[in-house]
Formats: C-alpha cells, sequence, structure tokens
C-alpha cells in the first residue's frame, strides 16, 4: 500500500514499502491531488505485479508508456520497474528475421 504525503507549498510526495521491506519515498513535486492519486494507483498495481509474479494491469501498461523520463527513472531507482526499454513485436520480429536471414531459406523466409 502507498500513502500520499502533503507538503508545505503544494509538493507531494508517495510513500510505499519496498520489495527490500524497507520505506521508501517517491517525491512528486507539486501536482494536483487527482493526477497524484493516480501515479499512487499504479505504483500500488506495480507492487502487487511484482509481488505475484504476474504482469502489470492493462491501463498501467498503457501509463508508463506516457510517463516521462524523470518520473521512469525514479521508478527504476525504486525498482518499480526495469531499466530495460520496451520493444515493439514489429521490431523484435525485423530484429529476429534480420539475424536469421543468412541460415533461413528464402522461401521459408
Amino acid at each position: 500500500m502507498a500513502s500520499l504525503i502533503n507538503r508545505p507549498g503544494g509538493e507531494r510526495r508517495l510513500q510505499f514499502v519496498g520489495h527490500d521491506g524497507k520505506r521508501k519515498t517517491l517525491r512528486l513535486g507539486k501536482l494536483n491531488r487527482k493526477a497524484a492519486e493516480s501515479i499512487r494507483g499504479h505504483v500500488e498495481g506495480l507492487l502487487e505485479a511484482r509481488r505475484i509474479g504476474q504482469p502489470v494491469r492493462a491501463e498501467t501498461h498503457v501509463w508508463l508508456e506516457s510517463i516521462g523520463q524523470g518520473l521512469r527513472a525514479k521508478l527504476i531507482r525504486y525498482g518499480l520497474i526495469d531499466g530495460k526499454p520496451a520493444v515493439a513485436l514489429s521490431e523484435a520480429v525485423e530484429a529476429y528475421l534480420k539475424r536469421k536471414a543468412t541460415s533461413i531459406k528464402p522461401g521459408s523466409l
């Protein structure tokens, strides 16, 4: 479970217990309450998915694709997401076919 903390000046922070059992504080900066609640929900989803070893919900996956590099770096630093960039399926298939093009007959390719 993650908790939102309101700081003076409108700054918001998100506290949660990480996978190592230690309390972490994610500084969100100046955000409105609705945006902070949205981030809290997605962080809780990431924590739960990692805890039970399941993929994240579709909404959280879409959210991860839309966030900025600053927030992404924070999520990576706290171990909530992997640092590897996501690769589209079409790009992965193209890369595979390029690697295999010399060993596969043209008809099979």
